[in-house]
């Protein structure tokens, strides 16, 4: 009977562990929710950085006083 205990009491500790700390364990889990939150944000950040640039760069196509504005700024053409 004690032995069958010992058995059950290792079952019930190794699964937990299993659980746990296996490659898809929970803590690779909260890892892997981690990175997708991390890469999520800067996808955003990039997105936004893109609809800026997309700006400017129409800007630099059609407006021409922008262009002479950044000739100015940039290179010291007046």
């Amino acid at each position: 009977m004690r032995l069958k205990k010992i058995g059950i009491i290792l079952f019930v500790v190794a699964t937990i562990y299993v659980l746990i700390f296996s490659p898809y364990g929970m803590v690779k889990i909260i890892q892997l929710r981690c990175q997708i939150h991390k890469t999520q944000t800067e996808i955003a950040i990039l997105q936004g950085k893109k609809v800026a640039l997309e700006y400017e760069n129409n800007l630099l196509e059609h407006d021409t006083s922008y262009i002479n504005y950044v000739a100015k700024e940039k290179f010291g053409i007046k």
